[in-house]
C-alpha cells in the first residue's frame, strides 16, 4: 500500500508542475496533434474525480460501518486517487482547450475551477497528516472542494450542452412553445431549429469549427471554413451538405448521438435557403401558395408550436373551401398567420376589377380582419360593402378614387387600427373622421389634398396616432456618388499589364492612391489613363462628381510577377482542410479569393508554423526582396502572421537570417482582404530561401475569439 501511495503522491507532484508550468506560459504553448486524442479523453475522465470527491464527502457517514482501523488508510487511498484523477483531468482539459473551438468567460471559469480544484486537492495531500487529528476541519476542506467541483462541472455542462442545460426541461415544461408571427422567420423559426439541435456545440461560448449558431449575424458570419450559407442554393450550401450526410459520416451534423433534425427542420431550413435566406421576410409576407410557406406550416404542425403576441380572435375559422373559392387570379384571401383564424384579403389588376369582387368577401366577413384594394377603381359607393366588414383592423385604398364621404361608411369598422389613403383625394375633413375610430393608431396620407400645416395639425390633435407624410424630397439634398470600377481581372502583374478603373456616370472624376493611404479630391491622384505599378501595391480608389457626396472608397491589392522558383517544400503539413495544392500554391501564380479560404489556392496552419523552403536554381539571380501575400479575414480568426522570417544561403543546411518582421495586427474587426507584406534584405544570390510566419497565439483581446489560436493563410511568395 505505501508503494501504491506513494507512486500517486510522485504523479499528483509531477501533474501539478506541468500544470503550473502550462498554465503560466498558455500563450506560447502549441499542442502537437499527436496529444490531441489525450485532450481528447476529457470528457471521459472526468466522471471520476465527481465520484471519489463525493465518496470522499459521504465517507465519515459509514465511519459507524467500518473497522475503526480501515477507515484512515481508506480515506487516505481515495483522497491520492481523488487528487490524481482530478490532476490528469484538468491536463487533459488544458489539452483539449487548446484546440479552439470554445471561447469566453465560461471556458475560463471552467479552466480555473479544474486548476484550482486541483491544487486544492494536492495541498490537502500534503495536509493530511495534520489534518486527519482534525476530522472537522478536513470535511469542511473536502465540502469546499465538492462545492468547487460542482462550479467547475456547471460551466462545463454549459460548454458541452448549452446554457442552462440542466434546468432547461422545467423551463420548457411550465411555458407553452410560441412563436411571434410579426418576427422574421430567419429569427423565429430558423435560428429556433438552429438554437435546439446544433447551437450546444456551436455558440458564442463554444465554437466548434469557428462557426456560432447563436444569431443571425453569426449565423452569415459563417465558420472556419468560410460561410456555410449560399443564399438561393441549399444543395451547395454547406449546412445543408452536413445535416444530410449519412449519419455515420464523421462530418454529419449533428453527430450520431445527439438529436437529429427532423424531415419538417431539414425542408424548412432548405426552402428559407432556397427562397433567398432572408433575414426580415415574415409569415404574412409569404403568398399562401409559396414553397415557404407550405414549409413553415408544416414545422409548425409538426412541432405543435402557437403563435404568441398577436392578435388573439375568439371567432372560429372560415371553411377551407370558402377560402379556396375566394382564391382568384385577381383576388388572394389567406389567414394573417398558420395558426389564425383571421383572414387578409387583397384584390389586384385594375382593369379586371367590378364591385362584385368586394361583394364575394361577404361569405368571410366574420373572419376578414385586413383588406388591400390599392390602385383600383374603387368609389364612396364600394366602401359601402366594405363598412359590411365589421371586424377590419387595416385597410389599404392608396391610389384609388375615394373622397372623405366614402369613407364615412368605414365608421361601422370600429376595429380599425391602420387606415392608407395615399394618392387620393382625401382633405383636410379626414380630421373629422379619425375620432370615431377609436383604435387607429396609423394613418397614410402623402400625396393627398392634405398640406404640411394640415398634416403638422392632425399629429398635434391625435398624438396617439402616427400620421405617415412618407418620403418629402429635399431640393437641397446631396445624393451619393456610387463608386468607381476596378476592371483589371488579373492580381499578379507582368512586366506590360496596367491598373484601369472606371465609372459609368458622366463628369465624374476618379482619384485614387496606391501608397494605402484614403483618397481625397485634393491628396489623391487624379486618374488620366491605366496605372503602372512597380511591385507590390494596394489601390484605393473614390469618385467625385460636382454636387454629390464623395462615393465609398473600393480597394484592391496587386502584385508584381517575380523570379521564377524552381520547386519549394513544406516543412510542416497544413491544416487537413486547408491543403491547398502543397507546396504548388505559393508557387503558382494564382492569387485565392478572400471570401473563401477553401480550395487549391490556399493553405492554411494554425497550430503549427508556416514554414516553406524555395529552390531557386543554380543560376539563381541576386535578390532583395520577398512579398509574402496573406488573406486577411477576421472574422474567421485568420490574421496577418505574428512574425514572418526570411533565411538564405547556398544549402538547406547553410542558411542564415536575412530578415525578421513583426506585422501589425488589426485593432477591430475588417473587411475580408488580400494583404501582402514586403521584406527586403541584403542584396546577394540565394540558392535556396525560407520563409517562416507564425499564426497569432492568442488571439487579441478586442476579438470575440480572444485567448483563441488564429490562423495564417498563404496564397503566394514572389521573389524579387
Amino acid at each position: 500500500m505505501k508503494k501504491l501511495l506513494s507512486l500517486l503522491a510522485n504523479a499528483a507532484f509531477a501533474i501539478q508542475v506541468l500544470l503550473l508550468f502550462l498554465w503560466i506560459l498558455e500563450s506560447f504553448v502549441s499542442i502537437p496533434s499527436w496529444l490531441q486524442p489525450i485532450g481528447r479523453m476529457h470528457p471521459l475522465l472526468l466522471h471520476f474525480p465527481i465520484v471519489l470527491w463525493i465518496l470522499l464527502a459521504v465517507l465519515p457517514l459509514a465511519k459507524r460501518h467500518l473497522v475503526s482501523e480501515s477507515y484512515p488508510p481508506l480515506q487516505h487511498l481515495l483522497l491520492h486517487l481523488a487528487v490524481v484523477m482530478t490532476s490528469l483531468t484538468a491536463l487533459m482539459g488544458f489539452f483539449l482547450a487548446q484546440e479552439g473551438g470554445y471561447a469566453g468567460n465560461t471556458l475560463q471559469w471552467h479552466k480555473w475551477g479544474g486548476l484550482l480544484l486541483s491544487f486544492l486537492g494536492y495541498g490537502l495531500l500534503i495536509g493530511y497528516p495534520r489534518l486527519s487529528e482534525r476530522p472537522q476541519l478536513l470535511q469542511s476542506i473536502v465540502g469546499g472542494g465538492v462545492f468547487l467541483l460542482i462550479v467547475a462541472s456547471h460551466f462545463g455542462a454549459e460548454l458541452t450542452h448549452g446554457e442552462n442545460f440542466v434546468f432547461a426541461p422545467l423551463q420548457q415544461a411550465t411555458t407553452q412553445e410560441t412563436i411571434d408571427p410579426s418576427q422574421p422567420i430567419a429569427q423565429e423559426m430558423v435560428l429556433r431549429i438552429l438554437d435546439s439541435k446544433c447551437a450546444s456545440c456551436h455558440n458564442s461560448r463554444k465554437k466548434k469549427g469557428e462557426l456560432d449558431l447563436s444569431s443571425l449575424q453569426a449565423l452569415f458570419a459563417g465558420g472556419e471554413h468560410g460561410d456555410i450559407i449560399i443564399a438561393g442554393n441549399a444543395k451547395e450550401s454547406a449546412l445543408m451538405q452536413r445535416l444530410h450526410l449519412p449519419l455515420s459520416d464523421d462530418d454529419h451534423m449533428p453527430p450520431e448521438g445527439k438529436p437529429q433534425l427532423d424531415q419538417s427542420e431539414l425542408r424548412l431550413l432548405s426552402v428559407w435557403i432556397d427562397n433567398g435566406a432572408s433575414k426580415t421576410v415574415q409569415l404574412s409576407d409569404l403568398a399562401d401558395s409559396s414553397s415557404l410557406f407550405a414549409a413553415v406550416n408544416q414545422w409548425i404542425s409538426r412541432q405543435g408550436i402557437a403563435t404568441a403576441d398577436g392578435p388573439r380572435y375568439s371567432f372560429p375559422a372560415a371553411s377551407a373551401r370558402d377560402i379556396q373559392e375566394l382564391n382568384t387570379p385577381f383576388r388572394r384571401v389567406s389567414p394573417i398567420s398558420a395558426t389564425s383564424p383571421a383572414l387578409e384579403a387583397t384584390i389586384f389588376v385594375r382593369k379586371a376589377y367590378t364591385p362584385q369582387s368586394i361583394a364575394d368577401l361577404r361569405s368571410v366577413k366574420q373572419q376578414l380582419v385586413s383588406l388591400n384594394l390599392s390602385h383600383l377603381p374603387v368609389t364612396d359607393e364600394d366602401l359601402k360593402m366594405v363598412g359590411e366588414f365589421e371586424k377590419l383592423e387595416r385597410v389599404i385604398l392608396n391610389g384609388t378614387e375615394v373622397t372623405h364621404e366614402g369613407l364615412q361608411h368605414l365608421t361601422t369598422c370600429q376595429h380599425l387600427k391602420s387606415l392608407a389613403v395615399s394618392s387620393t383625394k382625401i382633405g383636410a375633413e379626414i380630421a373629422d373622421l379619425l375620432p370615431q375610430w377609436p383604435l387607429l393608431r396609423e394613418v397614410f396620407v402623402w400625396n393627398t389634398r392634405l398640406d404640411s400645416v394640415a398634416i403638422n395639425s392632425l399629429s398635434s390633435r391625435f398624438p396617439e396616432m402616427t400620421v405617415e407624410r412618407g418620403y418629402i424630397p429635399d431640393a437641397e439634398e446631396i445624393l451619393n456618388m456610387s463608386p468607381p470600377q476596378i476592371i483589371t481581372d488579373i492580381r499578379v502583374l507582368g512586366p506590360d499589364d496596367k491598373v484601369e478603373l472606371k465609372h459609368n456616370f458622366p463628369g465624374v472624376s476618379i482619384h485614387y492612391t496606391t501608397d494605402g493611404s484614403e483618397p481625397d479630391s485634393l491628396n489623391g491622384k487624379l486618374y488620366e489613363g491605366p496605372i503602372k505599378l512597380d511591385g507590390y501595391t494596394q489601390v484605393k480608389a473614390m469618385a467625385f462628381h460636382q454636387g454629390w457626396i464623395s462615393s465609398q472608397t473600393i480597394s484592391q491589392t496587386f502584385f508584381k510577377k517575380g523570379i521564377e522558383i524552381q520547386s519549394a517544400e513544406l516543412e510542416h503539413i497544413p491544416n487537413k482542410r486547408f491543403m491547398g495544392r502543397g507546396a504548388k500554391t505559393i508557387l503558382d501564380g494564382q492569387k485565392g479569393d478572400p471570401s473563401s479560404q477553401e480550395g487549391p489556392l490556399w493553405i492554411g496552419y494554425r497550430f503549427n508554423p508556416f514554414s516553406a523552403i524555395m529552390d531557386l536554381g543554380e543560376d539563381a539571380p541576386e535578390i532583395s526582396h520577398l512579398t509574402f501575400s496573406y488573406l486577411q479575414k477576421t472574422g474567421s480568426y485568420i490574421m496577418p502572421p505574428k512574425s514572418i522570417e526570411v533565411w538564405g544561403g547556398p544549402e538547406k543546411d547553410q542558411l542564415k537570417r536575412l530578415v525578421r518582421k513583426i506585422p501589425k495586427q488589426p485593432t477591430e474587426s475588417l473587411p475580408n482582404e488580400i494583404l501582402g507584406i514586403e521584406l527586403s534584405f541584403e542584396p546577394a544570390q540565394y540558392r535556396y530561401l525560407k520563409v517562416v510566419a507564425k499564426p497569432v497565439n492568442p488571439m487579441p483581446s478586442w476579438h470575440k475569439g480572444a485567448g483563441d489560436k488564429g490562423w495564417v493563410f498563404v496564397d503566394e511568395i514572389i521573389v524579387q
